[in-house]
């Protein structure tokens, strides 16, 4: 099994609450240091934090809400570095726990500023971050009870969950709130909190079609970035110095620029060529209709003419001959 160390202490943990209260004395110097020895496995130590009266090994951890004062409490202070000593006088040997005082800045945990979001840094997501392990489920409830009063606004609170949205900046540099659930889960030797991703609203359709946009977007991006290459590669730089600067010059006839007279001349022309056009139109459709000369109707008569005529010698051959059968028969 793994050993499992508490970045802090707290005043509920029966092991400090004794410490702090001098109820562990025993008859024999060596039981207590014995004693002392299972504390530094059990507790993150903070050997840095020692002073003049500390000694060589000291045992030095931080605990939540040990001997804050009033004027300590508005600088930030929750809790207090402390050095666990045994305190003998031949007799009688008792653990006690004496205060180090630190800046609120050297201290694990300090009093946040007021803001409506918690961002990655505050303390209780760095106990999710770290797996700081809780030796009963009460104390990692208060921690999330604090954070829910540091935080009501933006905060939900639940049987062993928090639902909170963290303040933090996304791939862009954007500023973002990353929505996430704290909860209370049993791991080696007491209680833990995990954090994980609250995605209630984003869904895999949604991410889909949002990943299809971009790469669309990038797609435009790309060709309007090679279409304007090319235009710019077929435009010379000296070209269109020489334009700019003739089109600046002024028309000592009218006061305007010469691309404006220009441009005037093409929009007369281009009316003068609708009014030709539409004259042409209305004289086409004033114009009578033409009529179909007489030669026309004459040949076509003498046509119908011969052909009558053909076809009645036709029927008159074909009875003589019929007649003269008929003769020669009787």
């Amino acid at each position: 099994m793994d050993e499992v160390k508490l970045i802090n202490g707290f005043l509920e943990h029966p092991v400090i609450d004794a410490v702090v209260k001098g109820l562990f004395a025993f008859d024999k110097e060596e039981m207590a240091k014995t004693r002392i020895e299972s504390i530094r496995k059990d507790f993150q130590l903070f050997p840095d934090m020692k002073d003049e009266n500390s000694g060589g090994n000291p045992l030095i951890i931080w605990i939540k809400g040990f001997d804050v004062a009033d004027s300590e409490a508005k600088h930030g202070h929750v809790g207090n570095f402390a050095q666990i000593f045994v305190d003998g006088d031949g007799e009688k040997y008792t653990i006690r726990a004496r205060k180090i005082w630190q800046e609120a800045r050297f201290h694990p945990e300090k009093k946040r500023t007021t803001y409506k979001n918690p961002n990655k840094g505050y303390y209780v997501l760095k106990f999710a971050e770290n797996k700081v392990v809780f030796p009963t489920k009460e104390a990692a409830n208060e921690e999330l009870m604090n954070m829910h009063e540091d935080f009501p606004e933006t905060t939900l609170p639940n049987i062993d969950k928090l639902y909170i949205s963290v303040f933090g900046k996304n791939a862009k540099g954007r500023a973002v709130l990353d929505k996430r659930i704290l909860k209370i889960v049993s791991t080696k030797g007491g209680f833990k909190i995990i954090s994980k991703a609250d995605r209630v609203y984003p869904t895999k359709k949604t991410d889909k079609k949002n990943e299809n946009l971009e790469k669309k977007k990038a797609k435009i991006k790309i060709t309007y970035a090679d279409s304007k290459s090319a235009k710019s590669a077929k435009s010379s730089p000296k070209a269109s110095i020489e334009k700019s600067n003739k089109n600046d010059e002024k028309d000592t006839k009218g006061g305007f620029t010469k691309s404006e007279n220009a441009r005037k001349e093409k929009q007369q022309k281009r009316a003068e060529n609708r009014n030709s056009n539409r004259d042409v139109k209305t004289s086409i459709e004033n114009k009578p209709p033409e009529k179909k000369s007489d030669s026309s109707f004459t040949s076509t008569e003498s046509e119908r003419d011969a052909k009558r005529k053909k076809k009645t010698i036709k029927r008159n051959i074909k009875g003589a001959f019929m007649n003269k059968i008929d003769s020669k028969k009787s």
